[in-house]
């Protein structure tokens, strides 16, 4: 079975993504018939859905994409929603093509993570953590779509969802050890949560 893990590159003025760095060299805990497979998404809406969608094959366990975002708090996230920002330009400062991400898809799709638990879990660990209904309508939401639309194109029962940590070190972010922290807390939850819960 794969673990696969995703973050982000950068984009725009940011010098550091903390959704790659924390897992770039992640070695997390896990069973004996486990492997990890960790890749960089590019910040780019031509180019990020479709290599997430490569990534995806029938070894996959379990699926954790990480994004980063502001204020203090990790971020598991509810719903992943086929809308595009229009007004939001990539890495390569283009902009979304489309209002939404499939045509003809479901509007939206619930995350198959136990965000309640997972939230619990962190604040457990001293880890400040807030369950966020959904992953906006940047690349976040487009990859978090993605990986949700991929599992049910597949008929796929992997658990699966986003995750949005902080900054790295700065005066709202957390630490990276905080951070890796928060990401193994993630893997362990996502290959230990109870196949009765997925949708």
């Amino acid at each position: 079975m794969t673990l696969l893990l995703t973050g982000f590159g950068l984009w725009g003025s940011e010098t550091t993504n903390s959704s790659w760095e924390t897992i770039r060299d992640l070695d997390p805990d896990l069973p004996e018939n486990w492997s990890v497979r960790r890749r960089q998404l590019p910040v780019d809406w031509e180019q990020g859905p479709p290599t997430l969608r490569g990534l995806i094959d029938d070894s996959i366990g379990a699926v954790l994409c990480f994004g980063m975002c502001g204020g203090n708090q990790i971020r598991p996230e509810q719903l992943a929603a086929n809308l595009n920002d229009r007004t939001r330009r990539d890495a390569r400062e283009a902009l979304p093509r489309s209002d939404h991400l499939v045509e003809d898809g479901p509007p939206a799709y619930q995350t198959a993570l136990d965000t309640p638990t997972l939230t619990n879990e962190l604040r457990s660990a001293d880890l400040p953590t807030a369950e966020s209904r959904d992953a906006g309508g940047f690349l976040c939401n487009a990859i978090f779509y993605t990986l949700m639309h991929e599992r049910e194109r597949r008929h796929a029962s992997f658990p699966a969802g986003f995750i949005h940590l902080p900054h790295i070190g700065t005066e709202e972010g957390l630490s990276l050890e905080k951070l890796t922290k928060a990401a193994r807390i993630c893997v362990r939850h996502a290959i230990t949560q109870p196949t009765s819960f997925l949708p």
